[in-house]
């Protein structure tokens, strides 16, 4: 008997798993910045072309230098002249940018949504989240303070090399 009830146990478990972000699973806390960091350099890898091609676009068309009919145009002129790594000139202060920019929007989302689950855990009658989720409305107010941190952090970074 007692084998078909650890068996039982696995499998509720494999049903419903705890959150990530259970409080009885350690977690290390710079897991939430270095994942926010790495998803801000996988975000700039990815929107970047996009980004330069607009500039070239914007910086030809206001210098009046053989403007580009579009951005297409400016992606073929790019990618003959300088090949596929040419979309990508400038990514390094991007890059040097993202990391911090992400790691504190995810650092701080993680910590707020974290004090929120366990305010909601405390107030409520069973102790526990539904699911391990937060109601909408707090996840989004969550999501507000971190944008806001965000905010504040990229602003310091604008200004101090000027």
């Amino acid at each position: 008997m007692p084998k078909n009830s650890t068996m039982t146990e696995r499998s509720n478990e494999l049903a419903h798993p705890k959150s990530s972000l259970s409080p009885s699973r350690p977690r290390h806390a710079l897991t939430p910045v270095f994942a926010g960091g790495l998803a801000g350099w996988i975000e700039i890898c990815l929107t970047f072309p996009f980004e330069f091609t607009k500039t070239q676009c914007q910086l030809k068309q206001h210098y009046a230098l053989n403007a580009f009919t579009g951005p297409l145009d400016c992606v073929r002129f790019t990618l003959r002249t300088k090949g596929p790594l040419g979309l990508y000139k400038g990514l390094t202060p991007w890059l040097v940018f993202a990391f911090p920019r992400s790691a504190v929007r995810f650092s701080t989302y993680e910590f707020v949504s974290q004090r929120f689950r366990e305010t909601v855990s405390k107030e409520s009658q069973e102790g526990e989240l539904q699911n391990g989720k937060l109601d909408p409305y707090l996840s989004m107010t969550a999501g507000s303070i971190a944008g806001a941190g965000t905010l504040c952090e990229a602003t310091n970074i604008y200004v101090l090399p000027k």
